[in-house]
């Protein structure tokens, strides 16, 4: 959904829909926090020795609009987002209804290729390997990839809209199901299947279960490639099944006053592969695990008043989430069954003022946010060893930001934050040597910033942010092989940002559109929290290093003229460094054992979305081309220990092409296709948390959209968020960011 937004990736990309954002380096326990219409609906899972996933479960198919945040904000509700954040809002009635009319309805079926059905093809991957008497080389099996145009899953949505004088009604619906994915094909980091027998096979194997693989074999490969998986292979574990549905009532019961209630429901079974078994890219992947299952259920509530005066505007929301998660472990059984609920209410009020030194716009506000996790029906404990999380977590916070324009050209900004949390380690099962105990601290952050406006179209802007992110549960409590730190404290972010912005009509023609942003940031994060390994206890704990380090620069370009649209972008890291204290200094990798090692960004990444529509705009055909560089920097490994107990997870650089394209048959029916991957390419996902190999393509996917309107006879006036924003149906390019806020539309699943 992220992609095409400089700067911005998500790790472990395969989770059935789960995002785990990374801006700008910064990623994971909150510092990148997301949320759907206000409420965080996020979760961290632990996932072995590979560290920990932090997912948020999202079906594209009701999102109207992602707005992407770089850097802190002082004017989020949210606190501890250092990296920036990234805020979702689900369907209003105005995007199916048209304007004029007073119901519609939006019906979306899709096909897709390049699966199959866990289980029907094989349950072990194609190459076994042997630790003590030779490898093979042999697959006994064919791939039996499906062809082209043979359909092996699909998806589907309905939403329902009715809008009214007094009442807007949304209903929708939406499965999606997918098999196991197949592999890309092509590439120098696949195994390259050969004509004659492995030196293994052709010497002659001994007699026994590697004999017989010998014998059986109908394809030899001449070594092991970048994963597990031969180019074209099923990748085992990677089906989804998943549900959702999403009901929204908005309200108008006086002038100037709007309710917004919301209900969103995510039920997920899928699979994945266990990073802590996939740290090996010569390893073998069965078909065994359980499936991951994922129950999401998530209230809003969300009130604006907004009368006819500068002084108020003013937001009252809530929500309630409510997650079911389960995860198959190392030992291939379910046990990990566990609950995340988190309770979140913020108030807020925007004023304006003509002031003798200019125009002074304020936002501020408070909220508060609690969050537990804990076991579903009780721990499964293992001796000694203490089982997941369990505890409660509070956090409360007062803000503001506020805006000068003292001259035309000339734009201060500054903001101000108080926060504090307290936290209660609920842990009843026996721990690593440390007592149950609770925790608090506080915290004042502030920003300050400049935006120049010499002519008309150009912004040269600058920002200095300080801000704290305190510890969050899975940090902070006891777990599995995780000793608690009584000392651990907060994160301080030190961002510095510099740019500019340019815009401007008629620069090679009349009615052309010309767009650029270019920026340099520095993140320097003291007390960073990360994880060490503590020998004495065999167990880790999290703790504060003296800093961690990110710097780079991105820029973003949009074109647009008549039905010819160019979007493209690019980041690079100059500096990424972790220091764990003084007296070691800093290093340019990530350090032993620490989650980080697999959060670490490409050196370079870029992109380029290009876009035409013709007759009479009722076609569209459109590419996107995305390099993806290697890993910015090393990691570091254990001096002692028989394993690094996290790997770093090695990717080759990659270049991707896929394909879109729509036709409008009727104003009420719409085809839209895409290819993803045009070039099959064999390759590993950068910030992979295991050795598994991404989808292969070319992957169809072929979606009709069809839409029945009546009309409407009434007028509609505001919704809780404010002017809505309309956003064209279908796939296409994710436009590239122009300003500090970056704004992208849902691409097709």
């Amino acid at each position: 959904m992220l992609r095409g937004a400089t700067g911005v990736i998500s790790g472990e990309a395969r989770t059935s829909g789960g995002l785990d954002v990374n801006i700008r380096g910064l990623q994971g326990q909150g510092r990148v926090p997301v949320t759907v219409d206000g409420a965080i609906n996020g979760t961290t899972v632990y996932r072995g020795y590979q560290g920990t996933s932090n997912r948020s479960f999202v079906d594209p198919d009701f999102i109207s609009h992602v707005a992407i945040e770089k850097g802190l904000s002082m004017g989020n509700p949210i606190a501890g987002g250092i990296g920036g954040s990234v805020s979702m809002t689900t369907l209003s009635a105005d995007d199916i209804v048209p304007e004029g009319e007073t119901v519609g309805l939006r019906i979306k079926a899709s096909l897709s290729n390049n699966s199959t059905e866990p289980g029907s093809n094989m349950t072990r991957s194609l190459l076994a390997p042997s630790s003590y008497n030779g490898d093979t080389l042999a697959a006994t099996r064919e791939r039996n990839r499906p062809g082209f145009f043979s359909p092996t899953g699909g998806a589907g949505s309905l939403v329902f809209a009715r809008k009214g004088d007094f009442v807007d009604l949304v209903a929708g619906y939406s499965f999606r199901r997918t098999g196991n994915y197949h592999a890309g094909a092509n590439g120098k980091h696949a195994p390259e299947a050969t004509g004659t027998p492995s030196a293994f096979c052709a010497a002659g194997a001994a007699s026994g279960s590697l004999a017989s693989l010998c014998e059986r074999a109908v394809q030899f490969y001449d070594r092991y490639g970048s994963t597990p998986f031969v180019g074209g292979e099923e990748v085992l574990n990677t089906s989804t099944d998943a549900e959702s549905v999403l009901l929204k009532a908005t309200l108008r019961p006086a002038a100037d006053h709007v309710l917004e209630l919301g209900y969103g429901g995510y039920w997920s079974d899928f699979g994945e592969n266990y990073p802590g078994s996939t740290g090996s890219a010569s390893g073998t992947v069965l078909q065994t695990y359980p499936l991951s299952h994922t129950g999401l259920d998530r209230v809003t509530a969300r009130y604006r008043w907004n009368p006819a005066t500068d002084l108020v505007d003013l937001k009252l929301n809530g929500w309630i989430s409510n997650l079911r998660e389960s995860a198959a472990s190392l030992l291939q059984t379910d046990q990990t069954r566990r609950f995340v609920n988190g309770l979140g209410v913020d108030i807020g009020n925007g004023s304006r003022v003509l002031t003798p030194l200019g125009l002074l716009s304020a936002d501020y506000g408070a909220s508060f946010l609690r969050e537990r996790t804990g076991p579903v029906d009780g721990w499964n404990n293992n001796g000694s060893l203490a089982p997941g999380r369990e505890g409660t977590r509070r956090e409360t916070s007062v803000f503001g930001q506020a805006a000068l324009e003292p001259m035309t050209w000339l734009r201060l900004d500054a903001g101000l934050r108080y926060q504090k949390y307290k936290l209660q380690d609920e842990q009843s099962g026996t721990t690593y040597h440390t007592d149950i105990f609770d925790r608090s601290e506080d915290a004042v952050s502030f920003s300050l910033g400049a935006t120049l406006m010499p002519v008309d179209g150009l912004q040269l802007f600058a920002s200095y942010k300080q801000a704290a992110r305190l510890p969050s549960l899975m940090e902070a409590t006891t777990g599995f092989f995780m000793i608690a730190n009584p000392d651990l404290h907060k994160e301080e972010a030190h961002n510095w940002e510099a740019g500019m912005n340019y815009s401007r009509k008629g620069v090679l023609a009349d009615g052309d559109e010309l767009g650029v942003k270019l920026a340099w940031f520095d993140n320097d994060i003291d007390g960073y929290i990360a994880r060490r390994y503590i020998s004495a206890f065999f167990a880790m704990q999290m703790f504060n290093i003296d800093r961690a380090q990110f710097r780079g620069v991105e820029g973003s370009l949009s074109y647009r003229i008549g039905g010819l649209s160019v979007d493209a972008g690019a980041t690079y890291y100059d500096h990424i460094a972790f220091c764990k204290d003084a007296a070691t200094g800093c290093v340019e990798s990530s350090l032993a054992s620490d989650y980080a090692t697999n959060y670490i960004p490409p050196r370079w990444s870029a992109n380029l979305a290009v876009s035409q529509k013709f007759l009479a705009e009722r076609a569209m055909l459109g590419g996107r081309l995305t390099y993806t560089g290697k890993r910015a920097v090393g990691a570091q490994v254990p001096q002692s220990g028989y394993m690094p107990l996290i790997s770093a997870i090695a990717w080759n650089p990659y270049v991707l092409l896929d394909l879109t394209g729509q036709f409008k048959v009727t104003d009420a029916l719409s085809l839209d296709w895409s290819l993803d991957n045009v070039t099959d390419r064999y390759y590993t996902e950068a910030m992979s948390l295991g050795y598994i190999p991404a989808r292969g393509g070319p992957s169809v996917s072929a979606l009709p959209e069809s839409s029945a309107r009546k009309r409407r006879c009434g007028r509609r006036t505001g919704s809780a968020d404010g002017p809505t924003r309309m956003l064209p149906t279908g796939p296409g390019p994710i436009s590239a960011p122009t300003s500090a806020t970056a704004s992208a539309r849902p691409a097709a699943a």
